[in-house]
């Protein structure tokens, strides 16, 4: 056979296999149980590529999204999350990958303090889930939160110790309080015993507490003990 067409013949052989090992970025594509819409990006001969689109998490607005692929084939993303679900702002840098849409670090934006460093995972259905912290002043609060466009839950207990001194006696209390929330409104509670040690008798008593309303801003709360009310401080700003 004349070399020239065997040349010809070897090189249409390669140029028809490269053309059909190419790929290219789909308008459309399911990533991590999540659809993501709008792609646009480009592809390196090597197969590697970069591409930007829209991922749509049920009840929430679409959130745009950079993608990735490896020359193996290996897809990613990024997505700078800023929403909101059942009034409260979500925000931080999530993960979309083959295991799904996560974040460690994001912020729960609440009223009238936030869950920060925040640990969440997306479900498929639009839940985002996980667990983070509260700063109430010289406290953190660890919490858990599951949050979608129809349910709301998010609660935390710490332990606690507060103290008061009056003229009369000294109230030490020993107990933990609990942080919940109805929407993006959080409140605190405190429950446990406290302690009261007469300064005239050096009587000591103890009496159990349960259900103190803790004002979120200011860390106080009025316990009630044989009839005395009692402003104790359960964290301090």
């Amino acid at each position: 056979m004349d070399r020239l067409l065997v040349l010809l013949i070897l090189a249409a052989g390669l140029s028809a296999g490269a053309g059909a090992d190419t790929w290219e970025w789909p308008a459309e594509m399911s990533l991590g149980g999540f659809s993501v819409t709008g792609i646009r990006g480009s592809v390196s001969p090597d197969g590697s590529g970069a591409a930007t689109g829209s991922v749509q998490i049920p009840g929430v607005v679409a959130q745009k999204a950079t993608l990735s692929r490896s020359a193996k084939g290996d897809i990613a993303g990024g997505v700078s999350m800023a929403a909101r679900v059942s009034g409260a702002e979500i925000q931080g840098a999530f993960t979309l990958d083959a295991d799904g849409l996560k974040s460690r670090a994001a912020t729960i934006k609440l009223v009238p303090r936030s869950v920060i460093d925040a640990a969440v995972a997306v479900s498929a259905g639009g839940q985002f889930s996980g667990t983070g912290r509260v700063a109430l002043g010289n406290v953190s609060m660890p919490v858990k939160f599951a949050i979608a466009r129809d349910s709301f839950s998010l609660t935390g207990t710490t332990p606690s110790e507060a103290e008061a001194d009056t003229p009369l006696a000294t109230y030490k209390f020993s107990g933990e309080i609990k942080l919940d929330a109805t929407g993006v409104r959080i409140w605190i509670t405190a429950k446990g015993t406290v302690q009261r040690i007469g300064k005239l008798s050096d009587q000591v008593s103890t009496t159990r507490v349960s259900d103190v309303q803790v004002n979120v801003m200011e860390g106080t709360g009025i316990v009630s003990v044989e009839g005395v009310s009692v402003t104790l401080a359960f964290f301090r700003l």
